[in-house]
């Protein structure tokens, strides 16, 4: 039986940024407008992939859909924050890596936006 630390760690996750709060609190309906499938499950930094050359990658949120796929998702204020590019060169290697899995990035410029990393 998971400890209550653990429960409590998975019903309210300490996100690493507001932008990450935010879309916790919206994907539900985000995914459902993009991508037209209800999400029946969401977990907050739930794995970790191990790259080539000793890297390692963590999506920021994994959803399980209720078509059967499992969406994994990157959430960002803009391409121009520090570190995308790196983040986004994980995502592509994991996507090759991993190609059973849908990878996506979400973006919160102005408004929501939503990009595939990997075709399904």
């Amino acid at each position: 039986m998971p400890s209550a630390k653990a429960l409590i760690e998975f019903a309210m996750p300490n996100f690493r940024s507001k932008i990450e709060e935010e879309y916790s609190a919206l994907c539900d309906i985000l995914i459902h407008e993009w991508l037209n499938v209800k999400v029946l499950l969401t977990q907050y930094e739930p794995i970790i992939f191990n790259l080539p050359g000793g890297l390692k990658y963590t999506p920021d949120f994994l959803h399980i859909l209720e078509d059967q796929r499992i969406l994994l998702v990157e959430v960002k204020n803009s391409k121009k924050q520090k570190g995308y590019r790196v983040t986004r060169n994980k995502i592509i290697t994991a996507a090759a890596l991993f190609p059973y899995f849908l990878w996506a990035e979400t973006f919160a410029e102005k408004a929501w936006r939503f990009e595939i990393a990997n075709k399904r």
